[in-house]
């Protein structure tokens, strides 16, 4: 289920998934309001339309495919990094075609956490190898452009993280229990919405 809050009012309405089990995981907000989601417990990714609260799902290609976490660049386009065959992937919402592209770790690389900068690189950590590997991909190029390995090479997942365009920091949390930074590097050009 996926729960939406009344600021106004105080109340929760609880909205089931069509989908037996699916369990939503990694939301993020559209520019219109519109909750996006990954159905961990299935091949798909889910949104909410605001006004009717009506679920939508979109079926990913690989019925292995599990996302994480998800990420919106300007275009208007999801991006999902595929927790068990190790791919980032991007739906047009639109059409609902998908694309996807094996990252640098291979099948093995099981991305976590997710977020997008002001460029629209889309950053992912490979949580699969130790020490964890921040890795960039240029939806432009369609190529990964950096990887950085993250800590040292002990038991560890970076979950969840956040870019912070003010001081051009990405922002993570670790199972460790530490908090972490990484500089992203200027923008050579605009964002690509």
């Amino acid at each position: 289920m996926v729960g939406f809050l009344d600021k106004q009012t105080g109340a929760v309405k609880v909205i089931a998934m069509p989908t037996p089990r699916s369990r939503p995981y990694g939301i993020v907000l559209d520019k219109s309001g519109r909750p996006w989601f990954n159905l961990f417990g299935t091949n798909k990714l889910g949104t909410i339309d605001p006004t009717s609260m009506r679920v939508r799902e979109y079926v990913l290609p690989d019925e292995r495919a599990r996302g994480r976490r998800i990420a919106l660049t300007t275009d208007g386009a999801v991006w999902y990094g595929d927790y068990s065959r190790g791919y980032v992937g991007r739906l047009d919402p639109v059409s609902g075609a998908v694309k996807e592209w094996p990252l640098p770790g291979g099948a093995t690389s099981l991305p976590y956490a997710m977020t997008v900068d002001d460029a629209d690189r889309l950053w992912l950590v490979e949580t699969g190898r130790q020490p964890n590997r921040l890795v960039a991909f240029d939806p432009r190029s369609n190529s990964f452009v950096t990887q950085v390995d993250l800590g040292p090479a002990a038991p560890n997942t970076v979950r969840h993280m956040v870019f912070d365009k003010n001081t051009r920091t990405i922002w993570f949390g670790s199972d460790r229990g530490t908090i972490g930074r990484a500089t992203v590097p200027a923008p050579s050009r605009k964002p690509i919405g």
